[in-house]
């Protein structure tokens, strides 16, 4: 059983620091991944044109 008395100040310190350092890196990350996705798309694109030309 969870109680509310377990979820005192001094724990959730370090989790709001946590997600404070972590949010940055996944908003890197998920615009990282989109890019490269985007990329590979235009890119895949680019070959199937050129080969249906060949």
């Amino acid at each position: 059983m969870l109680g509310a008395g377990l979820f005192t100040t001094e724990m959730f310190t370090p989790i709001v620091t946590a997600v404070t350092e972590i949010v940055p890196i996944a908003i890197g990350a998920g615009v990282g991944i989109f890019s490269v996705t985007w990329v590979a798309k235009k890119g895949f694109g680019l070959v199937k044109s050129m080969m249906n030309k060949g």
